[in-house]
């Protein structure tokens, strides 16, 4: 037993290390599908918005050319912004989103007026309340201003002509981000976005454990995520 006793402990060992491995292969296989699957998912969120705001900036641009130059010239110089902003959003060597993007409140606020604002000159009738908690996880903010910018692409792309409302506010002790169209009144784009986008939003969601639905409502659609506040504690 002295003498094979090494042998079974160096066959044991050899088991054991081949079995660490594999399971760290695998780990790190799964690490990299996860990441490639994050980029996936903020390449579609920032071009798919970009994208469309060039689409109908560039559409209104045709339509003004004759009539009103300077206009025409005004929805090329915001399609190109956006051609700017796609642009940026796809390299591949920028850091993702993280704590120093939309850190606090006043940020997200901000941003989300100007995302606003943006889909207003391109046309869009939006109706916006944005007024989120006061504390907002960096990650947190980064999803509500995802699902708005989603939800925003899509109604253009599905819903033109339409009315849109966005929420953004706390309600009954949940964080409330919303955006709901009333339905197409122009011709709709037989361009599809994929199934990327709304995906995308339920995993951000769910990562930061909220709940989100999708669903129609009549003639429109709706877009809804919410997250659980944290409870006020009691004084002792």
């Amino acid at each position: 037993m002295a003498w094979y006793e090494p042998d079974r402990m160096l066959i044991r060992a050899r088991a054991r290390s081949q079995l660490l491995r594999t399971a760290l292969e695998e780990a790190t296989a799964e690490a990299v599908r996860q990441e490639r699957l994050r980029i996936a998912r903020d390449l579609h969120d920032a071009t798919s918005h970009a994208v469309g705001v060039m689409l109908l900036q560039v559409s209104a641009a045709e339509a003004q050319l004759r009539t009103d130059p300077q206009l025409a010239l005004a929805a090329l110089a915001t399609a190109k912004q956006a051609g700017e902003q796609a642009k940026e959003a796809s390299n591949p060597l920028l850091p993702g989103l993280g704590a120093s993007d939309l850190p606090g409140v006043d940020t997200l606020r901000t941003e989300l007026v100007a995302l606003v604002q943006q889909w207003r000159a391109c046309g869009m009738r939006v109706k916006a309340t944005i007024n989120p908690p006061l504390l907002v996880p960096p990650e947190l903010a980064v999803t509500c201003y995802r699902v708005v910018q989603e939800a925003l692409t899509n109604a253009s792309r599905h819903a033109p002509g339409g009315e849109v409302e966005v929420r953004v506010l706390t309600h009954r002790r949940q964080f409330l981000v919303e955006v709901e169209d009333t339905g197409a009144t122009k011709a709709v784009s037989s361009t599809s976005s994929g199934e990327m986008g709304l995906a995308g939003l339920r995993e951000r969601v769910v990562a930061n454990l909220g709940h989100f639905t999708a669903v129609s409502r009549g003639k429109g659609f709706r877009v809804t995520a919410r997250f659980e506040l944290p409870s006020s504690r009691s004084r002792s």
